[in-house]
């Protein structure tokens, strides 16, 4: 995942399977909270791992953590 458009696509992607879904309250809640809290940590994970830049896996579950620390890495090609 050293391409950015690679990493922008895996994280849209389950945006556009939760719009599909949005008419069945249960699912779409369901799917939030796993997109939420397990998948874009993976995701992100995957990404800085792919980037050489070594995190212990459980602090990507720290709310804003990872996501100001490695902001530039992750969301721009600086």
């Amino acid at each position: 995942m050293k391409k950015l458009v690679i990493y922008y696509l895996f994280v849209l992607l389950p945006v556009f399977g939760l719009i599909m879904v949005r008419n069945n309250s249960l699912v779409f809640c369901i799917g939030l909270f796993l997109c939420a809290l397990a998948y874009r940590p993976l995701v992100d994970y995957v990404r800085l791992d792919n980037l050489n830049i070594n995190e212990k896996f459980s602090s990507f579950f720290i709310p804003f953590y990872i996501h100001t620390k490695y902001f530039k890495k992750l969301y721009a090609n600086i």
